[in-house]
C-alpha cells in the first residue's frame, strides 16, 4: 500500500453528498414563503412557526430566532442579565464568537482548560476560576461533542450562576438522553450553512425561563415584537428601537423548518457511519470523546466535525502537519480549526476590543484575569501539536466511504516509517 503522498493511488474516491440539502421539500417551503409571506415579518410568520417547532422539538417553552448563531448567543447572554464587569467562565478552545459575545456585553471572559478526551470544558477545573464577580458558565459543545453537563450545572447551582450552552455546532446531540441546549438556563444554536441544521444563515436560542426570553426579546427584536410579547412592566417601559436588529430572514426560517423533521435521522446515520469507521480502525485512530461516549449512556455526538486522536504507537508522535498532508493526499477533507487559543491571540495580549482597553479597564471590572501562556495546558498542547479535524457533513449513510477512510488510515499506519522519514526531511524543527 503505497502512500498517495509518494505517488500511490488515492484511498478516497467517493464524494460526500451536497450540503446543505436543498431538496424539493425545502424548495417548496421557500417558494411558499416567497409567495405568501412578508419578507420582513416583525413578529410571527414563518420565523414564528419555526420557533414554535424548534422549542417543541427540544421540550422548551420558548425559542427566539435570530439572524445568526452569534446573535443567538449574544441574546442568550442578555437574557441572563449579564452586566459590565461580570465574569463568564468559558472554554479557550472554540470559535471566537463564543468569547466575542461576552466582550460585547462589556463582561470579562475567564478561561478554563478543556478535558483531554472531549475537548469541552473540564468540569473539574471550573471552581478554581470562580470569583465574587462570576455570573455565568458558558460551555461549548465543540464539533458536536456534548460537554459533561451534569457536574457543570451542579457547580453553577451551588454558586448561583447561569449556564449558557453554546450549541452552535451541536444540533441533534444529546447528553444523558436529553438534547443539548436543555441542560442550562438557555441554549444558543447556529443555522449557518455548514451546521447540522441549516437556514443558510441564522441562529436560535431556547429557554424554559420567561424572564430570560423577555430580556432577550428586549435586547434584539423590533419594537412591534417587544410590545406584543413583553409582559414585565419593568421591561415594557423600555420598548423602543435602540436595541440590536437581530431579526432573521424568513427564507432562512423556511429552510430550517423544512429540515428540522430530518435532523434526528441525519444524526442517527452519522452515528452509524462513524461507529463503522472507528470499529475498523481501532488501534490506529479514534475520535476525541470516544472514552466519554462509551462511559456515558445516552450521550450522542452531533458530528458537525470530528476531532481525530491518533493512538497507533508509530503515529502518535508524528507531526500533525505530516498526518494532514498524507490524509489530504489520500483524498480526505481534513485540516485544523482553532489553531491558536483565544486568550493567546493579540486582542488579549493588547487588550484591544472596544478601544481604551475596554471592557477590561472599565470601572466596573475589578480585575484583569491572567491570560498568559501556561494556564490551559491541555488546550495549549493540542494547538501546539496541531489539530486533525475531519470536515464535512456525513448525514447520508455511506459505509463504503467509511471503508475508504479506513483504508487511508491503515495506509498511514502501514507506512509509518516512511512518514517519519518524510517528517525528518521536510518538517522544520
Amino acid at each position: 500500500m503505497t502512500l498517495a503522498l509518494q505517488r500511490g493511488p488515492k484511498s478516497v474516491t467517493r464524494k460526500l453528498p451536497p450540503w446543505p440539502l436543498i431538496d424539493p421539500r425545502v424548495v417548496r417551503a421557500v417558494t411558499t414563503a416567497l409567495q405568501r409571506e412578508s419578507l420582513s415579518p416583525l413578529k410571527d410568520g414563518v420565523p414564528g412557526r419555526f420557533e414554535k417547532q424548534f422549542a417543541r422539538y427540544h421540550g422548551r417553552r420558548y425559542a427566539l430566532m435570530t439572524n445568526g448563531g452569534t446573535a443567538a448567543l449574544q441574546l442568550a447572554l442578555a437574557g441572563c442579565g449579564l452586566e459590565p464587569g461580570d465574569e463568564v467562565i468559558t472554554s479557550p478552545y472554540s470559535w471566537g464568537a463564543t468569547t466575542g459575545c461576552i466582550l460585547h456585553h462589556n463582561a470579562i471572559p475567564v478561561f478554563t482548560d478543556i478535558d483531554p478526551d472531549t475537548l469541552c470544558l473540564d468540569p473539574t477545573k471550573i471552581e478554581a476560576r470562580i470569583t465574587e464577580r462570576t455570573r455565568a458558565i458558558l460551555p461549548v459543545h465543540i464539533f458536536g461533542m456534548p460537554a459533561d453537563m451534569a457536574p457543570i450545572v451542579q457547580i453553577a447551582r451551588e454558586h448561583k450562576l447561569a449556564v449558557i450552552e453554546d450549541c452552535s455546532q451541536a444540533a441533534g446531540a444529546k447528553y444523558r438522553n436529553r438534547r443539548v441546549g436543555t441542560w442550562g438556563d438557555v441554549g444558543a444554536f447556529s443555522l449557518q450553512a455548514s451546521k447540522n441544521l441549516v437556514g443558510g444563515e441564522g441562529g436560535i436560542l431556547i429557554t424554559h425561563d420567561r424572564k430570560i426570553y423577555e430580556r432577550a426579546i428586549l435586547a434584539g427584536t423590533h419594537p412591534v415584537r417587544q410590545q406584543a410579547e413583553l409582559s414585565s412592566p419593568g421591561l415594557k417601559r423600555y420598548v423602543d428601537s435602540l436595541g440590536f436588529n437581530f431579526r432573521p430572514h424568513p427564507l432562512a426560517a423556511a429552510i430550517a423548518n423544512a429540515q428540522l423533521p430530518r435532523l434526528a435521522g441525519w444524526t442517527r446515520d452519522k452515528t452509524r457511519n462513524f461507529a463503522h469507521l472507528f470499529q475498523r480502525v481501532e488501534g490506529i485512530v479514534e475520535p476525541h470523546g470516544a472514552e466519554f461516549l462509551r462511559a456515558h449512556k445516552g450521550a450522542v455526538h452531533g458530528y458537525h466535525m470530528v476531532a481525530l486522536k491518533f493512538v497507533h504507537p508509530e503515529l502518535r508522535d508524528l507531526p500533525r502537519s505530516v498526518i494532514l498532508k498524507a490524509l489530504v493526499a489520500e483524498g480526505m477533507g481534513v485540516g485544523g480549526y482553532v489553531h491558536r487559543l483565544i486568550p493567546l491571540r493579540p486582542r488579549f495580549r493588547d487588550l484591544f476590543f472596544y478601544g481604551r482597553g475596554c471592557p477590561w479597564t472599565c470601572r466596573h471590572s475589578l480585575r484583569l484575569p491572567d491570560y498568559t501562556r501556561g494556564n490551559w495546558p491541555v488546550a495549549e498542547r493540542l494547538c501546539r501539536r496541531g489539530e486533525v479535524i475531519l470536515y464535512g457533513n456525513h448525514y447520508v449513510l455511506d459505509l463504503k466511504l467509511m471503508d475508504q477512510y479506513a483504508r487511508a488510515f491503515e495506509k498511514l499506519a502501514a507506512n509509518a516509517d516512511a512518514l517519519h522519514t518524510y517528517a525528518a526531511r521536510y518538517v522544520k524543527k
